[in-house]
């Protein structure tokens, strides 16, 4: 996927919180994935997911989020 792809999902995720909630006050980066699998089956594709949701997916929670606060 295109990290602005991601930068969208993002967006439109703090902006509905801050709709529903009128603020952030901390932010929880809750979501991980893996394989529960040796190294030489995982694809390479398998290994964007996860690289892609457990670190790509924190850091953009991250930064966008400290432009809100």
């Amino acid at each position: 996927m295109c990290i602005d792809f991601f930068m969208i999902q993002v967006k439109n995720l703090m902006e509905k919180t801050l709709e529903w909630f009128g603020k952030i006050d901390f932010l929880v980066n809750n979501g991980g994935g893996q394989f529960a699998s040796p190294a030489e089956n995982i694809s390479t594709k398998g290994w964007n997911a996860v690289i892609e949701t457990n670190l790509t997916g924190t850091f953009l929670c991250c930064r966008e989020g400290m432009f809100i606060s």
